[in-house]
């Protein structure tokens, strides 16, 4: 097979079988087919763009496009978040992915609307080189603890000052509280039930653990995940909505570094973007994580994207200050 005859063209009916061999082969995850459909054709928002690149019936490069509802400025705006980027490594796979990446820039680019994506460092060089030309917005932070640096005083249960209870769905208190919060930030992720639920509650092999803050209103919220890396067991803190309310924060982190000990994890992270939250995870302990701090076990993350939309002023996206992010943002899923 050459490299010659790659066909480049959108998703049809069946690929998804082909596209999770190559997912196994290009991340060592066995997805199951149920977890592909979740992903990208019940998304809440809208249907997904999936690009391929096909060589003699052979699919040996994939990207795809998420819609994703972003808050911007006072507006809220459809826009598409890029995953699963990946190619056959017995191909140029360089070449052939910067070619079906351009196709899914042009895409978006003729739908008139924001296109972003978090690589790593291997796909960011690439990504924001001339030939392609997406924006640089920053690198994503990680913060980091290990259990046994963990120390402060918790009462015992019942008589914390916010309690915390576990939630199996997100209900329209939820959606309250994005409403409430929402003015608080330049640009953030739409986080309604709709999507919440999507993202958190319906993903088939659920591995989720949500917890809320308040008696009849919720006032915040804390989503936390395990899971195996290059021999850890990590504690993740995958997203924290709520005021900036030291105390709130502070106790719903807490919460988080007791369940996560109690599961005996090797190390507790949090990818986020927020100031905020990094001055409430210093004061309990955690220290930034640099590029070679923990390279084996966590992957440096950027952020970076194209803004395709007249409706958006390009100074507000371009402005790294205004993403605020949290890991379940990305498509670390």
């Amino acid at each position: 097979m050459s490299e010659n005859n790659l066909t480049i063209r959108f998703y049809k009916p069946g690929d998804e079988l082909q596209i999770n061999r190559l997912f196994a082969s290009a991340f060592h995850i066995n997805r199951s087919r149920e977890e592909w459909v979740w992903k990208f054709q019940n998304n809440p928002m809208g249907s997904s763009i999936i690009v391929i690149g096909e060589i003699e019936d052979k699919i040996v490069a994939h990207i795809a496009a998420v819609p994703v509802g972003i808050k911007m400025g006072d507006k809220f705006y459809l826009c598409y978040q890029s995953l699963d980027s990946m190619a056959d490594p017995l191909f140029n796979s360089r070449l052939i992915f910067m070619r079906v990446f351009r196709r899914l820039q042009e895409e978006i680019k003729n739908m008139g609307q924001v296109h972003f994506g978090f690589p790593n460092k291997k796909a960011h060089g690439l990504l924001t080189k001339k030939r392609i030309g997406e924006n640089d917005l920053g690198k994503v932070d990680i913060f980091c603890i290990k259990p046994r640096e963990v120390s402060f005083y918790m009462p015992a249960p019942g008589l914390e000052e916010f309690n915390l209870q576990e939630i199996n769905e997100f209900d329209d208190r939820f959606t309250c509280l994005w409403r409430d919060l929402s003015s608080l930030f330049k640009i953030k992720f739409i986080r309604d039930k709709e999507y919440l639920n999507w993202r958190y509650i319906y993903k088939p092999d659920n591995d989720y653990k949500v917890f809320a803050s308040g008696d009849g209103g919720i006032t915040g919220y804390i989503v936390l995940k395990v899971y195996e890396s290059n021999g850890q067991k990590i504690g993740s803190i995958m997203d924290l909505f709520a005021p900036d309310d030291s105390l709130l924060c502070g106790n719903m982190l807490k919460n988080a570094l007791v369940y996560f000990k109690s599961l005996k994890v090797d190390l507790i992270v949090c990818y986020h973007r927020n100031r905020f939250l990094s001055q409430c995870l210093l004061k309990l302990g955690f220290s930034p994580v640099s590029d070679r701090d923990y390279e084996d076990v966590f992957s440096q993350m950027w952020l970076i994207g194209s803004n395709f939309s007249l409706c958006i002023p390009n100074e507000l996206f371009l402005d790294e200050s205004s993403w605020s992010l949290m890991m379940g943002d990305t498509d670390w899923m």
